[in-house]
């Protein structure tokens, strides 16, 4: 069992808001984001106290989330506090599905990277990864199996399949 399946590693935050990368500091793991994204994405634009405060809040709520509704909604507030560049960057990581169809009969999966997500791509028949397009490549007559893995791994995120914009609602 490692240490972020452990009762008392629930209470901290794991991987990084940002990038989801394990968190290897007491200070990231306190804050909910690395030291690298702390640096690149704005976390140390000068803010008042408050909202200083509950960006902290939103960043671990998102860390913790890491997907659905919960981190999309704070992804929106620390925007809202003024943390533009910051909740772009996890936006793009949060909104980042896409489904397109790349040759006859043939759909490319593009996800953010998350341990469920790639247990979940696991399980679709047929389906296997390219390099080059860092992407899962899926026969389209399994597309069953490709939502449901969807909806599994990634819930309330908003993606973009060949047919349009959905949200992915488990169940």
């Amino acid at each position: 069992m490692s240490y972020e399946n452990l009762k008392s590693t629930k209470m901290l935050a794991t991987h990084c808001a940002v990038c989801a990368r394990p968190l290897r500091d007491a200070v990231s793991v306190e804050l909910g984001i690395g030291p690298d994204c702390r640096a690149k994405y704005g976390y140390d634009e000068s803010v008042n106290a408050e909202n200083r405060e509950r960006a902290n809040q939103l960043i671990f709520q998102v860390a913790d989330a890491q997907v659905g509704i919960p981190a999309v909604e704070a992804c929106r507030a620390l925007r809202d506090l003024g943390f533009t560049k910051l909740a772009a960057k996890i936006a793009t990581r949060l909104f980042s599905i896409r489904v397109v169809r790349v040759a006859d009969g043939v759909l490319a999966v593009f996800t953010p990277y998350t341990e469920n997500g790639v247990q979940a791509m696991r399980t679709i028949p047929g389906r296997r990864w390219d390099k080059e397009q860092h992407a899962s490549l899926v026969p389209e007559s399994n597309k069953n199996y490709l939502w449901s893995a969807l909806k599994r791994a990634f819930p309330g995120y908003e993606m973009l399949g060949p047919d349009g914009q959905f949200i992915s609602i488990p169940g």
